[in-house]
């Protein structure tokens, strides 16, 4: 069963992100050609935290050090990608972080709960995220950044659509 904090949590934290979303689009992105890629795979990036929360909060002991600390890093790190849009450095450099970090705080909970198939899913998903935004960084630093964040926000959006209909992560009937 849903749990009220979960819920709140998942619509608290989306409109956070979502409100310093808004506030680099309006105040900070200078050049909208480049920062399109990465506020497209911001958008997305946050439809799936909406329901990462939802299903993966509940197994969060409330009174875990280790985890209230994550889940306090995450906020900053998703606070600093939003401020990061259309700078391809940075975004990748808090895309990396914001992926590295989620795989430490589920590995902490697969050894406080037991690692459940749902979790490892989570946690190979993840993986396969900060592998796909190292590539991006390297693209960028190889003078790519364009393309790198082009192709790195197309394959999200097709992650996601896989991870959501073909062979969903999140059970929505729970919600």
């Amino acid at each position: 069963m849903l749990s009220l904090s979960s819920s709140a949590k998942s619509i608290g934290a989306c409109i956070i992100f979502s409100l310093s979303g808004l506030f680099s689009c309006l105040f900070l992105v200078s050049d909208w050609k480049l920062a399109l890629p990465n506020l497209i795979f911001y958008i997305v990036l946050l439809v799936n935290t909406y329901f990462s929360i939802l299903t993966f909060g509940p197994m969060v002991h409330k009174k875990n050090l280790f985890q209230n600390t994550v889940d306090a890093v995450l906020v900053l790190m998703y606070l600093f990608l939003s401020f990061s849009i259309g700078n391809y450095y940075w975004f990748s450099i808090w895309g990396i972080l914001l992926f590295m970090a989620p795989i430490l705080k589920y590995l902490n909970l697969g050894l406080i709960n037991d690692f459940s198939k749902l979790l490892k899913k989570k946690i190979f998903i993840d993986s396969l995220g900060l592998v796909a935004f190292l590539l991006t960084f390297g693209g960028t630093l190889l003078g790519f950044g364009f393309i790198s964040m082009w192709i790195w926000a197309i394959v999200f959006i097709m992650a996601n659509i896989y991870i959501f209909s073909v062979n969903p992560l999140y059970n929505f009937s729970a919600h």
